[in-house]
């Protein structure tokens, strides 16, 4: 089975980046300025900004304390067009929680980045493939979910493909609805080949 690596993480290594700049430039401004007025405003003002990125940052961590993260796996490196494979998922969670929806997606993503003006747009869209997922139940501390999945891609699908201003990419995605802010939505990169399989 070739292991997946997680492509998203609902942005909080971005989230934790940005949060330690604007902590030094908050920090440091007004110190380097000798806590001149317009210096503390303007530290003020990246403050705000700052708390906002930790409450990002920790929300993520709580999720991570939580859910933990799933293992998923396929049968094969990557897939031709056509073909059917097996995608194996393991998921232990770390505390007691209520899940409204635990859905599994194979879905097809179009990128396409164009000039609007002096802008430069980039457009996605989602093709959902195939779903399954688990009813609403509350999952216990040490509660482990192990199954596996067959799925094909489509003999009329498009394989992954790369180019300046156009992406097709495959993915499989993980959401979960929990409480309040605690939802997750996670997406791991399925490489599928422009080989056609009968």
């Amino acid at each position: 089975m070739h292991q997946l690596r997680e492509s998203s993480s609902g942005g909080y290594g971005v989230a934790l980046i940005l949060a330690v700049i604007f902590t030094c430039v908050a920090v440091f401004v007004p110190v380097v300025s000798g806590f001149d007025f317009g210096a503390i405003a303007f530290s003020a003002f990246f403050f705000l900004f700052t708390l906002i990125l930790w409450g990002i940052v920790i929300l993520g961590v709580i999720k991570r304390m939580y859910y933990g993260a799933p293992d998923i796996a396929i049968s094969k490196t990557q897939v031709g067009i056509g073909e059917e494979f097996a995608m194996s998922y393991r998921h232990e969670f770390k505390r007691n929680i209520p899940v409204k929806q635990y859905i599994f997606r194979l879905i097809m993503r179009e990128s396409a980045t164009y000039q609007r003006g002096t802008d430069t747009v980039t457009v996605t869209h989602d093709h959902k493939i195939d779903e399954f997922g688990y009813p609403p139940q509350t999952f216990p501390r040490g509660h482990i979910i192990q199954d596996e999945w067959k799925v094909k891609i489509p003999p009329n699908g498009m394989h992954t493909f790369s180019a300046r201003r156009n992406k097709i990419q495959w993915f499989v995605q993980v959401e979960i609805d929990g409480p309040g802010m605690l939802d997750i939505k996670r997406e791991y990169e399925v490489i599928v080949s422009p080989q056609v399989v009968q």
